[in-house]
Protein backbone atom coordinates (compact mmCIF):
# COMPACT_ATOMS: atom_id res chain seq x y z
CA UNK A 1 0.00 0.00 0.00
CA UNK A 2 2.48 2.49 0.47
CA UNK A 3 3.30 3.10 -3.43
CA UNK A 4 -0.16 4.49 -3.24
CA UNK A 5 -1.40 7.61 -2.46
CA UNK A 6 -4.38 7.84 0.29
CA UNK A 7 -6.22 9.33 -2.86
CA UNK A 8 -5.21 6.17 -4.96
CA UNK A 9 -6.78 4.08 -2.11
CA UNK A 10 -9.80 5.89 -2.48
CA UNK A 11 -10.76 5.67 -5.94
CA UNK A 12 -9.07 2.25 -6.58
CA UNK A 13 -10.88 0.83 -2.99
CA UNK A 14 -14.74 2.41 -3.20
CA UNK A 15 -14.40 1.69 -7.34
CA UNK A 16 -13.45 -2.14 -7.23
CA UNK A 17 -16.03 -2.21 -3.76
CA UNK A 18 -18.75 -0.17 -5.07
CA UNK A 19 -21.18 -3.21 -4.56
CA UNK A 20 -19.63 -4.32 -0.92
CA UNK A 21 -20.27 -0.77 -0.35
CA UNK A 22 -23.54 -0.57 -1.10
CA UNK A 23 -24.94 -3.67 0.25
CA UNK A 24 -23.12 -3.94 3.43
CA UNK A 25 -23.09 -0.67 4.55
CA UNK A 26 -25.23 0.60 7.17
CA UNK A 27 -27.92 3.64 6.31
CA UNK A 28 -28.45 6.41 8.69
CA UNK A 29 -30.86 6.56 12.10
CA UNK A 30 -33.61 8.36 11.34
CA UNK A 31 -32.77 10.54 14.23
CA UNK A 32 -30.10 11.88 11.95
CA UNK A 33 -32.82 12.97 9.20
CA UNK A 34 -35.13 14.65 12.29
CA UNK A 35 -31.60 16.88 13.92
CA UNK A 36 -31.57 18.22 10.05
CA UNK A 37 -35.64 19.09 10.51
CA UNK A 38 -35.40 20.45 14.30
CA UNK A 39 -31.35 21.12 14.98
CA UNK A 40 -31.20 22.71 11.82
CA UNK A 41 -34.55 23.78 10.66
CA UNK A 42 -34.60 22.76 7.47
CA UNK A 43 -38.00 22.43 5.72
CA UNK A 44 -37.46 20.12 2.87
CA UNK A 45 -39.64 21.88 0.17
CA UNK A 46 -37.97 24.73 0.59
CA UNK A 47 -34.40 23.16 0.82
CA UNK A 48 -31.81 22.63 -1.56
CA UNK A 49 -29.50 20.29 -0.90
CA UNK A 50 -26.15 18.85 -1.95
CA UNK A 51 -25.10 15.87 -0.74
CA UNK A 52 -20.48 15.98 -1.69
CA UNK A 53 -18.88 12.85 -2.08
CA UNK A 54 -22.46 10.72 -2.22
CA UNK A 55 -21.29 7.61 -2.49
CA UNK A 56 -23.40 4.96 -3.92
CA UNK A 57 -26.13 7.05 -2.45
CA UNK A 58 -26.93 5.72 1.64
CA UNK A 59 -27.24 8.81 2.67
CA UNK A 60 -28.62 10.53 -0.52
CA UNK A 61 -31.61 7.86 -0.67
CA UNK A 62 -32.79 9.24 2.75
CA UNK A 63 -32.53 12.74 2.21
CA UNK A 64 -34.62 12.04 -1.39
CA UNK A 65 -37.41 10.75 0.40
CA UNK A 66 -37.45 13.54 3.12
CA UNK A 67 -38.47 15.88 -0.21
CA UNK A 68 -35.45 17.98 -0.34
CA UNK A 69 -34.28 19.27 -3.85
CA UNK A 70 -30.66 17.04 -4.16
CA UNK A 71 -27.42 17.18 -6.31
CA UNK A 72 -25.29 14.39 -5.76
CA UNK A 73 -21.34 15.02 -6.53
CA UNK A 74 -19.33 12.26 -6.41
CA UNK A 75 -15.93 11.81 -8.36
CA UNK A 76 -16.36 7.43 -8.37
CA UNK A 77 -18.06 6.32 -11.76
CA UNK A 78 -19.23 2.72 -10.43
CA UNK A 79 -20.63 4.31 -6.84
CA UNK A 80 -22.22 7.45 -9.28
CA UNK A 81 -23.69 4.77 -10.95
CA UNK A 82 -25.24 3.20 -8.40
CA UNK A 83 -26.76 6.49 -7.70
CA UNK A 84 -28.52 7.04 -10.76
CA UNK A 85 -30.12 3.37 -10.91
CA UNK A 86 -31.72 3.30 -7.59
CA UNK A 87 -32.78 7.18 -6.97
CA UNK A 88 -33.28 8.61 -10.05
CA UNK A 89 -34.99 11.65 -8.90
CA UNK A 90 -31.75 12.90 -7.55
CA UNK A 91 -29.43 14.56 -10.29
CA UNK A 92 -25.88 12.99 -9.76
CA UNK A 93 -23.06 14.71 -11.37
CA UNK A 94 -19.32 14.13 -11.37
CA UNK A 95 -16.73 16.42 -9.08
CA UNK A 96 -14.80 16.82 -6.10
CA UNK A 97 -14.91 18.84 -2.95
CA UNK A 98 -12.52 21.33 -4.60
CA UNK A 99 -14.03 21.08 -7.69
CA UNK A 100 -17.85 21.34 -6.94
CA UNK A 101 -20.06 21.72 -10.22
CA UNK A 102 -22.55 24.28 -9.01
CA UNK A 103 -23.19 27.61 -9.37
CA UNK A 104 -22.11 30.32 -6.55
CA UNK A 105 -24.34 30.66 -3.32
CA UNK A 106 -26.95 28.15 -4.67
CA UNK A 107 -27.15 25.65 -1.99
CA UNK A 108 -29.06 25.38 1.32
CA UNK A 109 -27.21 22.89 2.86
CA UNK A 110 -23.96 20.72 1.88
CA UNK A 111 -24.09 17.49 3.04
CA UNK A 112 -21.03 14.95 3.57
CA UNK A 113 -21.47 11.40 4.64
CA UNK A 114 -18.82 9.49 5.65
CA UNK A 115 -16.28 10.98 3.72
CA UNK A 116 -14.53 14.21 4.69
CA UNK A 117 -11.77 12.67 6.20
CA UNK A 118 -10.47 11.83 2.37
CA UNK A 119 -10.83 15.80 2.07
CA UNK A 120 -10.15 17.73 5.39
CA UNK A 121 -8.68 20.58 3.91
CA UNK A 122 -9.51 24.29 3.80
CA UNK A 123 -9.94 24.03 0.03
CA UNK A 124 -12.74 21.94 0.53
CA UNK A 125 -14.10 24.51 3.07
CA UNK A 126 -13.88 27.23 0.97
CA UNK A 127 -15.68 25.49 -1.77
CA UNK A 128 -18.42 24.51 0.46
CA UNK A 129 -18.36 28.15 1.15
CA UNK A 130 -18.62 29.49 -1.76
CA UNK A 131 -21.76 27.06 -3.19
CA UNK A 132 -23.35 27.76 0.18
CA UNK A 133 -26.16 30.76 0.19
CA UNK A 134 -25.99 33.13 2.92
CA UNK A 135 -26.15 31.39 6.65
CA UNK A 136 -26.30 28.04 4.85
CA UNK A 137 -25.09 25.23 6.56
CA UNK A 138 -22.31 22.80 5.93
CA UNK A 139 -23.08 19.05 7.67
CA UNK A 140 -20.90 16.16 8.50
CA UNK A 141 -22.28 12.54 9.28
CA UNK A 142 -20.26 9.01 9.85
CA UNK A 143 -21.69 6.02 11.21
CA UNK A 144 -18.32 4.20 13.18
CA UNK A 145 -18.48 0.31 14.74
CA UNK A 146 -19.11 0.00 18.30
CA UNK A 147 -16.14 -1.33 19.98
CA UNK A 148 -17.06 0.35 23.34
CA UNK A 149 -19.89 -1.72 23.65
CA UNK A 150 -19.63 -4.53 22.08
CA UNK A 151 -16.58 -7.30 21.95
CA UNK A 152 -16.66 -9.00 18.84
CA UNK A 153 -16.40 -5.36 17.12
CA UNK A 154 -13.86 -4.75 19.51
CA UNK A 155 -11.70 -7.40 18.93
CA UNK A 156 -12.42 -7.01 14.82
CA UNK A 157 -11.39 -3.29 14.68
CA UNK A 158 -8.18 -4.20 16.27
CA UNK A 159 -7.83 -6.74 13.62
CA UNK A 160 -8.29 -4.98 10.53
CA UNK A 161 -7.72 -1.75 11.48
CA UNK A 162 -3.88 -2.77 11.03
CA UNK A 163 -4.17 -2.12 7.51
CA UNK A 164 -5.44 1.15 7.80
CA UNK A 165 -2.20 3.20 9.08
CA UNK A 166 -1.23 4.89 5.71
CA UNK A 167 -4.85 6.51 4.70
CA UNK A 168 -6.71 9.07 6.65
CA UNK A 169 -9.70 7.63 8.79
CA UNK A 170 -12.93 9.64 10.43
CA UNK A 171 -11.65 7.85 14.20
CA UNK A 172 -8.39 9.21 14.09
CA UNK A 173 -9.98 12.56 14.21
CA UNK A 174 -7.25 14.62 11.84
CA UNK A 175 -10.25 15.86 9.96
CA UNK A 176 -10.86 18.21 12.88
CA UNK A 177 -7.45 20.35 12.14
CA UNK A 178 -8.73 22.05 9.75
CA UNK A 179 -11.62 23.32 12.02
CA UNK A 180 -8.87 25.19 14.49
CA UNK A 181 -7.60 27.58 11.60
CA UNK A 182 -8.17 30.87 11.48
CA UNK A 183 -9.88 30.79 7.95
CA UNK A 184 -11.95 28.26 8.52
CA UNK A 185 -13.31 30.49 11.71
CA UNK A 186 -13.60 33.33 9.04
CA UNK A 187 -15.72 31.02 6.92
CA UNK A 188 -18.64 29.16 9.60
CA UNK A 189 -19.49 29.66 12.78
CA UNK A 190 -17.15 27.64 14.75
CA UNK A 191 -17.24 25.31 17.01
CA UNK A 192 -18.73 22.71 15.44
CA UNK A 193 -22.39 21.61 16.73
CA UNK A 194 -22.08 17.83 17.74
CA UNK A 195 -24.93 15.04 18.23
CA UNK A 196 -23.91 11.62 19.02
CA UNK A 197 -26.74 8.35 17.92
CA UNK A 198 -27.26 5.06 18.45
CA UNK A 199 -26.98 3.46 14.55
CA UNK A 200 -27.34 -0.52 15.37
CA UNK A 201 -28.51 -2.65 12.81
CA UNK A 202 -29.36 -5.88 11.78
CA UNK A 203 -27.05 -8.77 9.88
CA UNK A 204 -27.93 -12.61 8.86
CA UNK A 205 -24.41 -13.65 9.57
CA UNK A 206 -21.11 -13.35 9.41
CA UNK A 207 -20.74 -13.55 5.56
CA UNK A 208 -22.43 -9.66 6.10
CA UNK A 209 -19.77 -8.60 8.61
CA UNK A 210 -17.04 -9.73 6.69
CA UNK A 211 -18.80 -7.64 3.39
CA UNK A 212 -19.05 -4.66 5.88
CA UNK A 213 -15.05 -4.87 6.16
CA UNK A 214 -14.30 -5.81 2.67
CA UNK A 215 -16.31 -2.53 1.56
CA UNK A 216 -13.59 -0.28 3.43
CA UNK A 217 -10.98 1.25 0.89
CA UNK A 218 -7.81 0.05 2.39
CA UNK A 219 -8.95 -3.58 2.53
CA UNK A 220 -10.59 -3.28 -0.77
CA UNK A 221 -7.07 -2.55 -1.75
CA UNK A 222 -5.31 -5.64 -0.52
CA UNK A 223 -4.28 -8.38 -2.65
CA UNK A 224 -6.91 -11.53 -2.80
CA UNK A 225 -4.19 -13.32 -0.49
CA UNK A 226 -4.02 -10.71 2.47
CA UNK A 227 -7.57 -10.47 1.97
CA UNK A 228 -8.36 -14.61 2.58
CA UNK A 229 -5.87 -14.39 5.52
CA UNK A 230 -8.02 -11.08 7.19
CA UNK A 231 -11.53 -12.94 6.00
CA UNK A 232 -9.81 -16.29 8.27
CA UNK A 233 -9.34 -13.74 11.06
CA UNK A 234 -12.58 -12.35 11.20
CA UNK A 235 -14.52 -15.92 11.00
CA UNK A 236 -12.01 -16.54 13.68
CA UNK A 237 -13.36 -14.25 15.54
CA UNK A 238 -16.88 -14.25 14.99
CA UNK A 239 -17.04 -18.10 15.83
CA UNK A 240 -15.57 -17.62 19.11
CA UNK A 241 -18.41 -18.13 21.77
CA UNK A 242 -16.59 -15.91 23.95
CA UNK A 243 -16.64 -12.85 21.89
CA UNK A 244 -20.96 -12.84 22.15
CA UNK A 245 -21.54 -13.28 18.38
CA UNK A 246 -25.00 -14.49 18.53
CA UNK A 247 -28.03 -14.48 16.74
CA UNK A 248 -30.94 -12.82 18.43
CA UNK A 249 -34.55 -14.42 18.27
CA UNK A 250 -35.43 -13.47 15.27
CA UNK A 251 -32.25 -15.65 13.90
CA UNK A 252 -30.66 -12.21 13.24
CA UNK A 253 -27.33 -10.42 14.43
CA UNK A 254 -26.81 -6.87 16.13
CA UNK A 255 -24.08 -4.99 14.41
CA UNK A 256 -23.42 -1.92 16.94
CA UNK A 257 -22.46 1.47 15.52
CA UNK A 258 -22.86 4.78 16.30
CA UNK A 259 -23.48 8.19 14.17
CA UNK A 260 -21.85 11.41 14.29
CA UNK A 261 -23.79 14.32 13.17
CA UNK A 262 -21.23 17.70 12.90
CA UNK A 263 -22.50 21.11 11.57
CA UNK A 264 -21.64 24.68 11.26
CA UNK A 265 -23.64 27.50 9.60
CA UNK A 266 -21.73 29.62 6.97
CA UNK A 267 -20.32 33.26 7.83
Amino acid sequence: MSAQTPHDVALQGFGTGADDYDKARPSYPAAALASLRHDLGLVPADTKLLDLAAGTGKFTELLAKEGYEITAVEPVATMRAKITEQIPSVTAVEGTSWKIPVEDESQDVVTIAQAFHWFDDIETLRECHRVLKPKGRLVFIWNMESQDRCKWVKELREVYQQHDSEVPQYRKGQWKNVFKTEEAAKLYELPLNHRQLTNDFHVKGKEIVWQRIKSKSYVAVLSVEDQEKLKQQVYDILEDPENGFAADSTGRYIYPHECDLFWAQKR
